[in-house]
């Protein structure tokens, strides 16, 4: 009998222990008794392709998608290569969505948008949507169209700038729900400034051999009409004009300097000196003390209007240059 109690206590020890191992097995998956066949053998469940659990909305992180430069503002011709002391570098830079726009001057403007010259980098200014014109000057950058997806942005090259010209995007410019760049972007292609320095131009020493050769070709004329009423008369039959609204003294100086000067030019230049002097309206002021200087900058600045040219010379007077 106690062999027979000892073997069934055996047995139960066996069977104990190797439930609890098959329990530690399957511990990651639950198994119902249908899992199991007449023989007592587990069946393999069969794979199933369960859709993956569906991932919390994701935190949008903004970037630079393209950045181009053009020569114009419409943006249809593309800069490359070397670009040439004057010229205007119309940078587009576009984002992968819509940016926060705060328009200024100062640091706290956004985007955070740069350009590079020679690795130094200088904030563009961010200007409102729709600014144009004389508003919209080197240095400033705006909103393409209605949206805050792309940007152009304006620089025209200096007469010291040298180096690689490129676009930096500051790391904290955001998006229109406040998520910033991942990283500073800066972009990988670049414009050469290829720096030029200009030939120094002494427009006095221009201005005044050819006022000497005006002068030779007026004394000439006078020497060959010697009493005042020839004089006269070949001067009006010369210019084919009535000679008080343009006589020979002008003529010979627009032919020699390619402008135009007459009697009004006369009068206005007149005017400013004796006003900036404190003269007399009635005082006299001769052509010599006027009209080298005018000359002057009309050679210098030859884009300008007589108004532009005159306020010059409105400057100069006071200033007591003239």
């Amino acid at each position: 009998m106690k062999r027979i109690l000892l073997f069934i206590a055996c047995v139960s020890t066996i069977l104990l222990t190797g439930c609890s191992e098959t329990e530690e097995t399957t511990m990651l998956g639950s198994v119902d008794s249908s899992a199991l066949n007449t023989v007592g053998k587990m069946k393999k469940p069969e794979h199933i392709d369960a859709p993956a659990a569906p991932q919390m909305p994701g935190v949008g992180t903004p970037s630079v998608t393209g950045v181009s430069y053009y020569s114009d503002a419409r943006l249809t011709k593309p800069l490359s290569g070397t670009i040439k002391q004057g010229k205007t570098i119309y940078t587009k830079v576009v984002f992968s969505e819509p940016m926060k726009h705060t328009a200024s001057d100062e640091k706290n403007a956004r985007p955070i948008l740069s350009f590079l010259i020679d690795g130094k980098a200088t904030r563009y200014r961010i200007k409102p949507h729709r600014t144009s014109g004389k508003n919209f000057q080197s240095g400033d950058c705006k909103p393409l169209g209605n949206g805050t997806d792309d940007y152009i942005c304006k620089y025209t090259v200096q007469a010291d700038d040298a180096g690689m010209f490129s676009l930096k995007v500051g790391k904290f410019s955001m998006d229109s729900n406040g998520n910033t760049l991942a990283n500073t972007y800066t972009h990988e292609t670049t414009l050469q400034l290829g720096q030029q320095t200009a030939p120094t131009v002494d427009y006095y020493k221009i201005v005044d051999a050819g006022l000497e050769r005006a002068h030779k070709e007026l004394v000439k004329f006078r020497v060959k009409y010697d009493t005042p009423l020839e004089f006269l008369e070949a001067e009006a039959e010369f210019l084919g004009a009535d000679i008080f609204e343009k006589d020979y003294r002008h003529w010979v100086i627009e032919q020699e300097f390619d402008i135009t000067w007459n009697w009004e030019l006369d009068s206005k230049t007149a005017g400013i000196y004796r006003r900036a002097k404190g003269l007399n309206e009635d005082a006299a002021v001769y052509p010599e003390m006027t009209t080298r200087e005018y000359i002057k900058l009309r050679l210098e600045f030859p884009e300008e209007t007589d108004e532009e040219i005159l306020e010059r010379y409105k400057t100069l007077a006071e200033e007591g240059v003239i």
